[in-house]
């Protein structure tokens, strides 16, 4: 991401002027493959896989206390969680599994939307998880424990005194709940996802004395819906569609009378959140995360639901004449959590795999997919004997 220089911000001098952060939160290599897939075939090519230039990152986490890499006291941790990785991407340092917006020895770093609103950039958080989980608050605060989210402190949700060594004064931004930090610091101008039973009627008197106009109301706990979003103005908005995580589209499609139903897509939010931004005066600057939370608690769940190219609405909108760094990322795999998705295989005595729920083998289903005979283990193994 570039900044903006001093006064630049009507002249063309070929650096990047909005950013657009799309994420998959959990989205791993298997997730794309599924989504190629299913909309496109293996010859297609998903949106993200069509950018010019691809990556990869390591979003692994460290021990508590450790040192950054290259230091003599680092340890590292293979396994990482959704804060540890929102903080390598959010802030560029490596943290112990569940911290956000602190390093390992629990100091302050700053974020990527901290450095871009400093700079004059015009800023939005959009997500279909709750506002205040890892992956989106990675942006916008800092905790030493992510499960200090709201609405009230808890020294046992918000302190970590194998950081801290004492409990930290609740003054302490770390120990500060994280919907506090999200509705009074306003390091993001538009705020649209879910999560909104962690915010309570202070956060909604604090969001208003800053200029936000917000959507449903945190003090009557009554959730925004779509109509709420088409009809949002201003610089400044705060809309929070759902108590907890939005829900999956799936189930919105097959119950359109379902009060879920009234919820913004991601991609709805996505476009009105670009709108709204780029009303922002004559400050032409961007940077939204747009995340998509719901694939990690999809892949938690084992549902066998393969996400989609969401990513289209973020990439197409005013392409003509604008610069923009676009960023489709996987902050961490569900395969590389603790708990992986792929169930383990239980083996007959003869070494042949049970037949689970009428499928037939592995090696049967794959010659019904193929449509031919393939070697079976026997053939293979007498083979290469």
């Amino acid at each position: 991401m570039a900044a903006p220089a001093a006064g630049a911000q009507g002249t063309d001098d070929g650096r990047v002027k909005n950013v657009i952060y799309l994420l998959g939160d959990g989205m791993g290599r298997t997730h794309v493959d599924a989504a190629r897939l299913r909309y496109y075939g293996a010859d297609g090519k998903l949106n993200m896989e069509q950018l010019p230039v691809v990556g990869q990152n390591a979003t692994y986490s460290v021990e508590k206390n450790s040192g950054q890499p290259g230091e003599a006291d680092f340890h590292p941790n293979s396994v990482t969680d959704s804060a540890s990785a929102a903080t390598a991407w959010a802030s560029g340092v490596k943290t112990y599994n569940a911290a956000l917006g602190v390093d390992a020895k629990g100091k302050v770093v700053p974020t990527a939307m901290e450095l871009a609103k400093s700079a004059g950039y015009a800023t939005g958080n959009v997500s279909t998880a709750e506002i205040t989980d890892a992956t989106p608050a990675g942006q916008v605060s800092h905790a030493l424990a992510r499960g200090c989210q709201g609405p009230s402190y808890s020294a046992s949700s918000c302190q970590d005194l194998a950081i801290t060594g004492q409990a930290l004064p609740t003054s302490d931004i770390r120990v500060t709940p994280i919907a506090d930090q999200i509705a009074r610091n306003g390091t993001a101008d538009v705020i649209l996802g879910g999560g909104l039973s962690r915010f309570d009627a202070s956060d909604e008197d604090a969001l208003k004395a800053q200029g936000y106009s917000v959507l449903g109301s945190p003090a009557s706990q009554t959730v925004a819906t779509r109509s709420d979003l088409q009809g949002a103005g201003g610089s400044k908005v705060f809309g929070l569609f759902n108590k907890g995580n939005l829900t999956i589209e799936k189930f919105k499609r097959e119950n359109p009378t379902a009060p879920q139903a009234a919820e913004p897509s991601l991609p709805e939010m996505t476009a009105k959140a670009i709108d709204l931004l780029g009303a922002k005066g004559h400050v032409r600057q961007r940077l939204l995360p747009a995340g998509r939370g719901r694939a990690d608690r999809q892949a938690l769940a084992r549902q066998r639901r393969g996400p989609d190219a969401r990513g289209d609405q973020g990439l197409r909108r005013r392409r003509e004449g604008r610069r923009r760094l676009r960023q489709a990322r996987r902050p961490h795999s569900r395969h590389r959590h603790g708990r992986p998705r792929v169930r383990r295989l239980q083996h007959h005595r003869e070494g042949h795999l049970h037949q689970r729920r009428g499928r037939g083998t592995p090696h049967e289903r794959r010659q019904r997919q193929h449509g031919e005979q393939l070697p079976d283990a026997a053939h293979v193994r007498q083979h290469q004997g």
